[in-house]
């Protein structure tokens, strides 16, 4: 995602961004999403929807706090159907 222009929501608390990318047509669904945050602030991620397959959207819950690449430079890996837990 890049630009951080958010897209218009329906709840006055929630914002959206909208991001396109291609996954090969071999490649199957995907399981897990890499998420780097190149803000400068760490954001609160409820979900990603990953939308264009053929059985569907696919969910990926998140509910995690996304640290700042500049606090700590490791991605963080959201599992399909799976919440991250943070101790």
């Amino acid at each position: 995602m890049r630009g951080w222009i958010p897209k218009p929501s329906n709840n006055e608390h929630i914002i959206e961004y909208a991001a396109d990318f291609t996954v090969p047509f071999d490649f199957g669904n995907p399981g897990a999403v890499l998420v780097t945050n190149l803000h400068g602030k760490e954001f609160y991620l409820m979900e990603i929807v990953v939308h264009g397959f053929d059985a569907g959207p696919i969910f990926f819950p998140a509910n995690t706090w996304i640290h700042s690449s500049k606090d700590n430079p490791d991605s963080r890996i959201i599992f399909r159907n799976r919440v991250s837990v943070v101790y």
